[in-house]
C-alpha cells in the first residue's frame, strides 16, 4: 500500500513538473542566441522590416498608413504556448530610435476572434531607454480586467505601435512568462476608498 501511495506521488510530481504547474521560475519563449530566431516575428506588412542583432530582434517600421504596424511572435514548435503555470508575458524592448515611442504588447490564444480573446498593455519609451512591458493574463491597458485568456493555449504575442509618421525602431530583447499563475495587478494605494459604516465607524473590529 506504501509503495503503491508512493508511485501515485511521483507519478503526480513527474505529471506537474511536465506540464510546468511547478514552475517556479521564468519561462524564456525567446532566444536571442537561436539560430534564425528573426524568421519567428512575421511583420504584419511591408512598413516592416525584421533583423537580429547580438542584443536581440530589431524591428524597424517605415511611414505608412497601417493603423497597427508590427510583427506577431510565434512558438518555435508547435500551435501554441502553455503557459498556465505562469501569471504574464513580459518583453524587455529598447527604443532605437531618436522620439519616445509607444509599444503595445499583445496575447493572443486560440479562441474566436469576434470575442476579441487578448490582453495587452502599452509601455512608453524614451530614446535609448529600455523597457520591460508586462502583460497580466486576464487584464488590459493598465490592469483592467479583460477577456480571461486561456494560457494553455497562447497562439501569438503581438508586438506593435500606432500610426508611423516618421521611421521608429525598437530591439526586443526578450520575451518571458513569469509570475506566479492567477497572479493579478498591485493595488493602486491612490483608489483605496473606506466607506464608513451607518454608526459611522471608518475601522472597527471586524
Amino acid at each position: 500500500m506504501i509503495r503503491t501511495k508512493s508511485a501515485s506521488a511521483v507519478a503526480l510530481f513527474l505529471s506537474l513538473l511536465a506540464t510546468g504547474a511547478l514552475a517556479d521560475g521564468p519561462k524564456p519563449l525567446m532566444n536571442v542566441d537561436a539560430p534564425g530566431v528573426e524568421a519567428r516575428f512575421k511583420p504584419t506588412g511591408e512598413q516592416v522590416t525584421v533583423e537580429k542583432t547580438a542584443e536581440g530582434v530589431v524591428v524597424t517600421i517605415a511611414p505608412g498608413k497601417a493603423g497597427y504596424p508590427g510583427v506577431d511572435f510565434t512558438p518555435d514548435a508547435g500551435d501554441t504556448w502553455d503557459l498556465a503555470a505562469w501569471g504574464h508575458v513580459e518583453a524587455k524592448i529598447t527604443n532605437l530610435g531618436s522620439k519616445p515611442l509607444t509599444v503595445t504588447v499583445r496575447i493572443d490564444d486560440t479562441g474566436d476572434w469576434k470575442l476579441n480573446p487578448w490582453n495587452a498593455e502599452n509601455v512608453g519609451i524614451k530614446p535609448g531607454e529600455s523597457k520591460t512591458n508586462k502583460v497580466i493574463f486576464g487584464f488590459l491597458f493598465g490592469g483592467k480586467p479583460g477577456y480571461k485568456v486561456n494560457a494553455a493555449l497562447i497562439k501569438s504575442i503581438k508586438l506593435f505601435t500606432g500610426t508611423v509618421k516618421e521611421e521608429v525602431k525598437f530591439r526586443i530583447e526578450s520575451i518571458d512568462a513569469a509570475g506566479p499563475a492567477g497572479e493579478t495587478p498591485p493595488v493602486d494605494v491612490n483608489s483605496v476608498r473606506i466607506k464608513p459604516t451607518a454608526d459611522g465607524t471608518i475601522v472597527g473590529p471586524g
